[in-house]
């Protein structure tokens, strides 16, 4: 945006097909970034966090092997849903376990 800016104040041409990809991707990064920042403030710090770092890997690893046939080996496919089969479960784990740990008070001494 700012190239684009500084471009038209010096009347360049602004090759818009190098450029749209990578503003679009930075816009949904940031909408992802703000969106992680309301879960954590909604679902706690710890689930928040899990959901935000893990999820992304899960839904990215998913496409690679559904969408775009990456996973093909047959080791590497069983490889590949253990490794999701045990992501869930720790997903589960943290989130199941949220907010059962007591927090500890402090008494202020007098």
């Amino acid at each position: 945006l700012t190239y684009a800016i500084y471009a038209r104040i010096k009347q360049n041409k602004v090759p818009h097909s190098g450029i749209r990809p990578a503003f679009i991707s930075g816009v949904i990064w940031s909408m992802a970034f703000a969106l992680n920042l309301v879960a954590l403030r909604s679902l706690g710090y710890s689930t928040g966090y899990t959901l935000g770092s893990i999820g992304p890997v899960m839904l990215t690893s998913g496409l690679s092997y559904a969408w775009f046939g990456e996973i093909t080996d047959p080791a590497s496919v069983r490889a590949f849903f253990i490794a999701l089969v045990l992501q869930c479960i720790g997903v589960a784990c943290v989130a199941a376990g949220r907010g059962t740990a007591e927090v500890p008070t402090v008494v202020p001494t007098p």
